[in-house]
């Protein structure tokens, strides 16, 4: 049975260890699913993290890896936008001064 889409998004360590236990004893995919309530294409997805035999810990590197990717992103696409919404501000005091210059003459 899967409960709601998206209710928790991250396999925590203890599911991902029960995922390899349940591989390990040839589980199908969709029981797997079924059993720890997730998608069963979360385990598909799961399953590729890791190249030959499924471990969690090799998983759960791999999750953290990339989350640390995704992050380090977001942190760096944020620190450019307030830089260039700090130069605009500037360009637009410079304009309206400008303005003001030339509404004296």
């Amino acid at each position: 049975m899967t409960t709601s889409k998206h209710l928790n998004r991250t396999l925590t360590f203890s599911k991902r260890k029960l995922i390899e236990q349940l591989l390990e004893s040839g589980i199908s995919y969709p029981k797997i699913a079924s059993f720890i309530e997730c998608d069963k294409n979360t385990v598909y997805k799961e399953r590729k993290r890791c190249k030959g035999k499924y471990t969690a810990e090799e998983a759960q590197l791999d999750a953290d890896d990339k989350r640390k990717i995704k992050t380090s992103n977001a942190i760096f696409y944020r620190n450019r936008i307030q830089q260039k919404l700090h130069e605009l501000e500037e360009r637009i005091q410079q304009l309206e001064n400008e303005l003001k210059k030339i509404k004296q003459i």
